[in-house]
């Protein structure tokens, strides 16, 4: 196997089956425990298309150029291992640790990071050079053009403190990442979706996010200097301690202010209250999607059923609300009041509930008619939803679901637990003292 050059020479690579390269492996794993018979893999240049990589032990090894086209690395440790230039194209690295590893110009084109552990990760531009027979040298060129990671899968991975500046990450899929304190300058993220990321400390100057999905994400102490949000979604991201003096937002999509609305924000929840009163016949449905209602006073409000997705709700004060069935994904609910509020069977996926008071809110499951005599309801959905120092005491979410919804420092103290759903939840330091959790799934 041979890849072309710039020059139009040929850079030679050996290509390797499963057995050798699992030798390989063995003596390296005997090089990292500092046992007899132990040799660092030293595997530059080689083509390992399509073969088994996964949950063995690669780290410090020296893959720089190495072919890993549609490899299996599920799982597999590369700790400070040397990927310099790769071909990581449609790989599968789920699971993978790849902290402190070298993956400067790195090609990653569909790739698969689900989960994968990428802290201080190098992630930069970077161009492999050989030395050709007259010995000067040749810039390595793929048999086929990818780019860095294009269109790559970056679900739930963290890329704490990595470095990406100039890299190419166009229409990646980044769902859900920690991106905390990463070096983003003049990467090119256009189309890319970075809903629910935690941004927190990261350096977007210069970036072209273009077209970027931000639904969720949480800017921070983010460094946005000339970065590009043309068409941008930033509806439902949350904004805390920016510096907004050298980024134009005015060409991105944000949340609709009050004054933008066709009626007062009095009149929608009266007709939508006549509207759940006379199941339909009379008064509008509230249809407040990506409108910031930030400080609203709505006390008892009506609004079940209610279009509140996107919404803005940071400080408002719902206490006592009738929320049934509402649908709240999304939504900035950062310090309100929901005390008391009936939340059954709403959607809150993804919603932003730090610091929240939800004390004796209910937010178990609703059941109609209908679904009883089948046996069913519909449960509270709080998928990945933030609910950070969140105060649920005494509240009711009997079967809802918490799957990888953040509930670190949270206050489920005497709350009904029974039949809840918690896989894959940040649990860290949360209060369950006197909790009822019969039932409840942890994973």
């Amino acid at each position: 196997m041979t890849d072309a050059t710039e020059g139009g020479a040929a850079t030679p690579r050996e290509t390797l089956n499963q057995q050798q390269l699992d030798d390989i492996v063995k003596a390296h794993g005997l090089f990292l425990r500092h046992k007899p018979g132990g040799v660092r893999a030293r595997l530059a240049l080689q083509d390992l298309t399509g073969l088994d990589l996964s949950h063995r032990n690669l780290s410090a090894a020296d893959l720089t150029g190495v072919r890993l086209e549609n490899v299996n690395l599920t799982g597999a440790r590369l700790v400070a291992t040397n990927l310099f230039a790769a071909d990581l194209t449609g790989a599968t690295l789920t699971d993978c640790n790849l902290a402190r590893a070298a993956l400067r110009g790195v090609q990653a084109r569909g790739a698969d990071f689900t989960r994968a552990r990428m802290i201080d990760t190098d992630l930069r531009d970077g161009q492999l050079m050989t030395a050709a027979k007259d010995r000067s040298l040749e810039l390595v060129v793929y048999e086929r053009p990818v780019a860095a990671m294009e269109r790559a899968i970056v679900h739930d991975a963290d890329l704490s403190r990595a470095r990406l500046s100039d890299a190419f990450v166009v229409q990646a899929d980044l769902t859900d990442s920690v991106l905390r304190e990463a070096k983003l300058i003049r990467a090119d993220l256009r189309k890319a979706n970075l809903t629910g990321c935690d941004l927190v400390g990261a350096d977007f100057s210069e970036a072209n996010l273009r077209g970027a999905v931000f639904r969720g994400a949480v800017f921070d102490g983010t460094v946005l200097d000339y970065a590009d949000f043309t068409d941008a979604d930033l509806v439902g991201a949350v904004f805390d301690c920016i510096d907004l003096g050298k980024v134009d937002l005015s060409t991105a999509q944000t949340a609709v202010g009050l004054d933008q609305l066709d009626r007062s924000l009095r009149d929608i929840v009266g007709e939508h209250a006549a509207w759940v009163a006379t199941n339909g016949d009379e008064g509008r449905r509230a249809e407040l999607a990506r409108a910031d209602l930030s400080d609203a006073q709505l006390p008892t409000a009506m609004l079940a059923a209610a279009d509140l997705s996107y919404c803005v709700l940071r400080n408002a004060d719902l206490s006592g609300a009738s929320l049934v069935m509402a649908d709240l994904s999304y939504a900035d609910l950062r310090g309100a009041v929901l005390r008391e509020a009936d939340l059954r069977g709403a959607r809150l996926e993804r919603a932003i509930l730090s610091g929240a008071n939800l004390a004796a809110a209910r937010l178990g499951e609703m059941a109609f008619t209908q679904m009883a005599k089948a046996g069913g309801a519909c449960v509270t959905d709080l998928n990945h939803a933030k609910l950070t120092r969140a105060d649920l005491r005494g509240a009711d979410l009997f079967r809802a679901n918490l799957a990888g919804a953040r509930c670190d420092a949270a206050a489920f103290t005497d709350a009904n637990l029974a039949g809840a759903r918690f896989v894959e939840a940040n649990l860290t330091d949360a209060d369950f003292t006197g909790a009822v959790l019969d039932g409840a799934d942890f994973g």
